[in-house]
């Protein structure tokens, strides 16, 4: 449930609230109409990504704890954003209020860069604009970030509440996951060190990692690398980010031919992997998320990458179809 909650919910939520048109959640409001207005994606996507960020950094024992007192005490009236982080404050013994105050009252979220040095991570935050150049303001805008930080097994979690902080390391640490299960509504950036090992660490199969493209911008060298990493996943999550990166790459080098046929050639080699996993049709024990979300998406992609095996059998099956020669099975 997270993972599609990842794909849908938080992505649509990140690409809105990138924008310089965005708003922030919490806003004064006057009118029913105006009211109205700021009910739209961003606060009901962006809100339920933050809730979720509070939930992992607080712990469920204490995130429901403190909610279930927080509903019995206005069960019978009207509450503010406020109310809420002071009775998880309490269950906390944190000042989640503070936490959470450019949050909801600030437009945007942070990109977090991590650099490796040695057993030392380093961290800084900006806010991150998918275009635009940011103000002298938002440049000072400092968020209060609750991380999730992936170290092989292990998993910590870090306040980062400045706009450099330094994080040390477990001793022989191979690699590092800035925002793990994609918990956190920030955006990442990897450095060379610390981007080679995460693409290391996926292609031997490491389990402990899972990544998701929207929480790692890169230049498109390393996500090109990126890409070939996931090619033995057959997770539909992670391919639905994958190729929307893709997708993204390719429609910024689509009007050069040359670079377009390269880029095509690249991506059907890449799909072939899981293609051949998948198929046309899996056996009466596939799980549903291959069978309805993942094929369809593969299939899809192969086509628009012009792999024409895939795209003559479409146009058969769709011929027959059509002549109503050709029946489709559905497992009972």
């Amino acid at each position: 449930m997270w993972d599609l909650f990842v794909v849908y919910s938080f992505a649509m939520a990140f690409e809105l609230d990138g924008m310089t048109t965005s708003h922030p959640i919490e806003v004064e409001v006057q009118t029913a109409e105006q009211a109205d207005e700021v009910f739209d994606p961003i606060s009901y996507a962006k809100g339920a990504s933050l809730v979720r960020m509070l939930q992992v950094y607080l712990g469920d024992d204490v995130f429901r704890k403190g909610l279930t007192k927080y509903l019995n005490n206005f069960r019978y009236s009207n509450a503010k954003t406020i109310d809420l982080w002071d009775f998880l404050g309490k269950e906390m013994k944190a000042p989640v209020g503070t936490i959470m105050r450019n949050w909801t009252k600030e437009q945007g979220f942070p990109l977090v860069t991590g650099v490796r040095s040695d057993d030392k991570l380093i961290l800084t935050q900006i806010r991150h604009l998918s275009s635009g150049t940011l103000t002298k303001e938002q440049e000072k805008i400092v968020w209060n970030i609750p991380m999730k930080l992936r170290i092989g097994n292990e998993t910590i979690t870090v306040l980062f509440e400045k706009k450099k902080q330094i994080v040390d390391l477990p001793k022989n640490t191979k690699w590092v996951h800035l925002n793990a299960d994609s918990s956190g509504f920030y955006a990442c950036q990897y450095d060379k060190t610390l981007m080679e090992s995460l693409t290391h660490a996926l292609r031997s199969g490491d389990k402990n990692l899972n990544l998701h493209k929207r929480a790692i911008p890169q230049a498109t060298e390393n996500l090109l690398n990126l890409i070939v990493s996931f090619e033995n996943e057959t997770a539909y999550s992670i391919w639905f980010t994958v190729l929307d990166a893709a997708q993204a790459v390719f429609h910024i080098i689509n009007d050069d031919d040359v670079l377009a046929q390269q880029f095509k050639a690249f991506m059907r080699k890449v799909l072939l992997t899981v293609f051949k996993k998948i198929d046309w049709q899996g056996d009466k024990d596939e799980d549903e998320e291959t069978h309805a979300l993942l094929r369809p998406l593969i299939l899809s992609e192969m086509s628009r990458y012009c792999y024409q095996p895939v795209i003559d059998e479409a146009l058969k099956r769709f011929k027959a179809f059509m002549n109503l020669k050709y029946v489709y099975m559905q497992y009972t």
